[in-house]
């Protein structure tokens, strides 16, 4: 049941963009200020580095998620997620990653290992972007790992190509 919500879930989310034919979208671009609160969204987390809203679904088993990181005072970089079982998904949306997309990233990185507690998260771009091989370097060089399709924790998508980061816990056996 998580899984087909889940799949339902990426199905509806993510993408959309690129099914429009990779126009540019206004919450994309760090050079744009969108607010991140709306009518249909929670505030869930916020510091100086990062604003994080979740919308509101009838879902109960997984979590839509908008989180904005700011950079500097004028640049902000959007990404959408669904946070299911323990794991964040987070859509790379199409066209160019704009800059300082891997500063924001870590941030995303470090809210899901000590705010979410989650075990794994996930990144998913369309299998046909034409800057896809660059994307497998950045996304690489920050721990990612390619994941194969078929794998239990991520939808059935042909078009989607996955990737996934995992926390690495301290077993309780340490004396740190």
């Amino acid at each position: 049941m998580v899984k087909s919500s889940l799949q339902r879930i990426l199905n509806s989310h993510c993408f959309a963009r690129e099914k429009e034919g990779n126009k540019p979208s206004a919450t994309v671009h760090a050079s744009r200020i969108m607010p991140l609160l709306s009518l249909s969204a929670n505030l869930v987390y916020s510091d100086n580095r990062l604003n994080v809203t979740e919308e509101l679904t009838s879902n109960d088993k997984a979590r839509i998620l908008n989180l904005q990181t700011r950079l500097t005072d004028a640049k902000r970089i959007h990404w959408r997620a669904v946070l299911s079982s323990g794991s964040l998904y987070v859509e790379i949306p199409g066209g160019s990653l704009p800059e300082g997309a891997k500063d924001s990233f870590a941030v995303l990185l470090e809210f899901a290992e000590e705010q979410l507690h989650a075990d794994h998260v996930f990144i998913c771009f369309h299998k046909n972007r034409d800057d896809r091989a660059a994307l497998l370097r950045t996304f690489s060089f920050m721990g990612f790992e390619i994941v194969r399709p078929g794998h239990p924790l991520v939808p059935k998508r042909p078009d989607a190509c996955f990737m996934a980061y995992t926390f690495e816990r301290e077993s309780s056996d340490e004396v740190g």
